[in-house]
């Protein structure tokens, strides 16, 4: 009797074993292919997008309108920065307190030797 439990449970093991393979690799191909068209997309995606780009990047650059734009707001930006240095220094230069603390600096320096 126990030689009959044994012979059965290997056999639903043998039944249920040919069920799964068939399933097994029906899944493992549906995942091949689904990986092989995700490839081939992402591929072509990549590829679209690095073409999108540099040609994008190319209008911008070549475009005059806004190559003149960028070179007049470099041009007021360094005006105005030197301008604005021009004045600062000035400010700076004239301050008679500052004169008066460099002076008294000069000769301190000079008394202590």
């Amino acid at each position: 009797m126990g030689e009959n439990r044994d012979n059965g449970t290997k056999g639903v093991f043998v039944r249920e074993f040919a069920r799964a393979v068939p399933w097994g690799i029906v899944v493992i191909i549906t995942v091949l292919i689904c990986f092989s068209f995700i490839s081939y997309g992402g591929k072509k995606m990549i590829d679209y997008a690095q073409g999108n780009a540099a040609n994008t990047i190319r209008q911008i650059v070549t475009d005059p309108v806004l190559v003149e734009g960028i070179k007049r707001n470099i041009k007021e930006g360094v005006e105005y920065t030197l301008t604005r240095t021009k004045t600062e220094i000035r400010n700076v230069l004239m301050d008679t307190e500052l004169k008066q603390d460099v002076k008294e600096a000069l000769e301190y320096t000079g008394n202590r030797k």
